[in-house]
């Protein structure tokens, strides 16, 4: 079983004197040329720590600064400047990580562009700028699917899918997908490519990414495809316009959906069944998988002041004890933030994320993750987690 990735520690505005004179000067709108002229002026043993707690101290404004140092000749003060862009919790922080993720210096920094990426789409923020792909030639479609892998879930519910299909005049077809459990088909990318390519790409892709990637069956990939789209319909939202042309390769299964994949080696009878699994889903927060998995700030913020509020501060005096308070909060919570279609949403997120410990041998959190508590309980669980890492 793999270790549960290290937790980063939080930076504070009393990193360091020097980051913090640093981000008082942004806020007094220094020239970006003066600052970034006497960071790299100071020796590294000073300036990285430094460059590392702007992103926390300065927020968005120092979004300029960061991109600057972070394309400097100087790696440890590039590195710190990547890693920095990514405590910046804004689309301008994550289209700035987007291009260094293809346009940084050297591969080592790109990568590191590509975790602070991740780090902010974990949280559900990514960037507004998307740049034209080569798109795929429509004059003859006549192809056949060969593959597809699909990513873990981000903190925003979105995974990717990547399917792979080899087409009769030579060279593959390589379709993009984002699905998300309650939104459905939120995107679709289709590129040309050769088989080679794709290989390269995903060997890269899977070292790059802190998370499992799963192959998926083809026929089972249809299947997730067709169950997104009927979700966009269900909820009114757009399917992208290019799905049309290639419904008919990438979705369409032989077979409707009817159950997910982890049941065909995993028992449901079984799991409803099993007298201790369904006490043990808060251990699955330690997996890399499902961490990132929080509700925004401002989704639990009202939830986050009334349990913080002392129970002497409150106005009216109740029989019920503080657990019981606390308890009830949870409860309130777990109905307002998981109505039935975001329930069966994260149902379906976890039934996945079981398949992917399955494949990469972690049996007993896949049974965790498609353990059936009541309702109440599940929903609990998720509103405990969010509670306890915010604090």
């Amino acid at each position: 079983m793999p270790e549960p990735r290290a937790r980063r520690v939080p930076k504070t505005a009393g990193d360091n004197e020097l980051g913090a004179r640093w981000a008082a000067a942004l806020g007094s709108h220094t020239e970006l040329d003066t600052l970034q002229s006497e960071i790299l002026a100071e020796s590294p043993d000073r300036s990285v720590p430094a460059v590392r707690s702007l992103g926390i101290q300065a927020g968005e404004a120092s979004v300029g600064l960061l991109t600057r140092l972070a394309r400097e000749d100087a790696p440890s003060v590039a590195e710190a400047a990547v890693e920095s862009l990514g405590d910046v919790r804004t689309s301008a922080a994550a289209d700035a990580l987007d291009e260094l993720a293809t346009g940084a210096a050297t591969r080592a920094l790109q990568k590191s562009a590509r975790r602070s990426l991740y780090r902010l789409a974990s949280q559900g923020i990514h960037p507004t700028v998307t740049h034209a792909p080569t798109v795929a030639t429509v004059g003859d479609r006549r192809a056949t699917l060969y593959r597809a892998i699909a990513s873990a879930y981000d903190g925003s519910g979105s995974r990717v899918l990547w399917m792979a299909a080899e087409r009769a005049m030579g060279g593959i077809y390589l379709f993009a997908l984002v699905l998300n459990d309650v939104n459905g088909l939120e995107d679709l990318v289709v590129r040309d490519t050769t088989r080679k390519r794709f290989a390269e790409q995903e060997t890269e892709m899977r070292e790059r990414d802190v998370t499992a990637w799963v192959e998926l069956p083809i026929e089972y990939a249809k299947q997730l495809v067709q169950e997104a789209v009927d979700t966009s319909r269900a909820t009114n939202r757009p399917v992208p316009t290019v799905f049309s042309l290639w419904a008919d390769l990438i979705a369409a299964p032989e077979h409707p959906f009817e159950r997910a994949l982890v049941y065909e080696e995993i028992s449901a009878f079984e799991m409803r069944m099993h007298p201790t699994l369904e006490g043990e889903t808060p251990r699955l927060f330690v997996q890399p998988e499902i961490e990132p998995w929080f509700f925004s700030p401002d989704q639990v913020r009202k939830y986050l002041v009334e349990l913080s509020r002392p129970a002497t501060s409150r106005l009216i005096v109740t029989p019920e004890s503080d657990a019981e308070r606390q308890a009830r909060i949870f409860r309130e919570a777990a109905r307002e933030l998981l109505p039935p279609r975001a329930l069966h949403g994260l149902r379906r997120r976890l039934e996945e994320t079981a398949y992917m410990f399955l494949r990469t041998g972690r049996d007993a959190d896949a049974r965790r993750a498609v353990a059936p508590p009541p309702r109440s309980k599940r929903s609990d669980h998720f509103v405990r987690r969010t509670h306890s890492c915010r604090r």
